[in-house]
């Protein structure tokens, strides 16, 4: 997900090169959009994305789908990512905010460019491996190999959020895989996504046990790669690095996780249960500015300040308008209520519902 060619197909300024400097230019970009883009604050999507704990979902969800013989492969022949694994991990988080949380216009822009990035690359297995022979050939945009890509960002983010901050209602769920779902037309995802919590594991477990999904040596050579991302001085950086690689390997399918090797052994298992029941006492009770993604608190600020928008413009192309709230502090509480949005079984994060606008048909 190369954000930098994107904006020079589109002639828009080119994010600079280093972290913090990236940083700002995300955040100044999406200070600047005319719309709230494909979901808003009204979206599922919005209210579990906010939550800056998903970032360290990042490391499972990259193993995912690398446990795809077509994406290791694709990967390896035609990615940057073993020699420069920091720099094309962050345009990957730079994109994914932009679909997520850009304008429209933004989120069409990176959409395009994956569209015609992935039209490029093919090539051929060159070794047997699950259910795949040697010579297959793979394609990027081969609609079940985005399928699974998808669906691991979307496995991944339910997983950390309900290990993080609680078991999410079932609506919930199916609201966000419905939101998912939409996200994938945007990016050429044929196939259909899991329309709820029952089907996602079905499909998971299908594509696992039939070997569709199986790791090999290219993924077992881009996950090393993936260790070995410089890490910064700073102790957040060391701390966030560990953390996601625990994750990573505490929440991978046993059958992948073994298949990767030793360097992604997991901890004894009671040290996960400790870590995840700590942090599901204590996120929810943090101030919500310590709890938000930065990129997500730009947005939700975004939406606070604006009376009306043209949020839903890609649902048919009517607007739904919000009205203004008697202060944007008391908007930005009221996307998901104080103390977190999941107590274990029935809740659910409490959105800002808008009107619908009628179907025009």
């Amino acid at each position: 997900m190369d954000v930098r060619e994107v904006d020079r197909q589109t002639g828009e300024v080119r994010p600079p090169c280093g972290l913090r400097e990236t940083g700002r230019w995300l955040c100044q970009q999406l200070r600047t959009t005319e719309d709230w883009g494909y979901f808003g604050p009204s979206s599922t999507m919005w209210a579990l994305h906010r939550e800056a704990c998903l970032g360290v979902g990042l490391g499972r969800a990259l193993l995912l789908q690398l446990a795809h013989p077509w994406v290791a492969q694709a990967v390896v022949d035609h990615s940057a990512v073993r020699d420069q694994p920091l720099d094309r991990l962050v345009r990957t988080v730079v994109a994914a905010e932009l679909l997520v949380f850009g304008s429209c216009r933004q989120a069409d822009a990176v959409a395009a460019r994956l569209r015609a990035l992935h039209g490029r690359i093919r090539g051929t297995l060159p070794a047997d491996v699950g259910a795949w022979r040697a010579g297959t050939p793979y394609r990027a945009d081969d609609p079940d190999a985005l399928l699974w890509v998808l669906v691991t960002l979307v496995d991944t983010t339910l997983r950390v959020y309900e290990a993080s901050l609680g078991r999410l209602a079932e609506r919930t769920v199916r609201a966000y895989l419905a939101d998912a779902a939409r996200l994938g037309v945007l990016l050429g995802v044929a196939g259909p996504v899991p329309a709820d919590r029952a089907a996602l594991e079905r499909y998971m477990g299908a594509m696992i046990g039939r070997g569709t999904v199986a790791v090999g040596p290219a993924a077992r050579e881009v996950a090393t790669a993936l260790l070995h991302v410089p890490v910064l001085p700073s102790l957040s950086w060391r701390a966030y690095s560990a953390l996601t690689r625990a994750v990573a390997v505490a929440m991978l399918p046993e059958e992948l996780r073994a298949a990767y090797g030793p360097a992604f052994a997991p901890h004894p298992p009671p040290l996960h249960w400790a870590g995840g029941a700590l942090a599901r006492a204590l996120l929810p009770r943090l101030p919500r500015r310590l709890r938000d993604d930065p990129i997500a608190a730009i947005a939700i600020e975004r939406a606070a300040h604006r009376g009306r928008s043209s949020e839903g413009a890609g649902r048919g192309g009517a607007a739904r308008v919000l009205q203004p709230r008697a202060s944007s502090q008391g908007y930005r509480d009221g996307l998901l209520r104080r103390g977190g949005p999941a107590i274990h079984g029935h809740q659910d994060p409490e959105v800002v519902r808008l009107p619908r606008p009628r179907d025009p048909r």
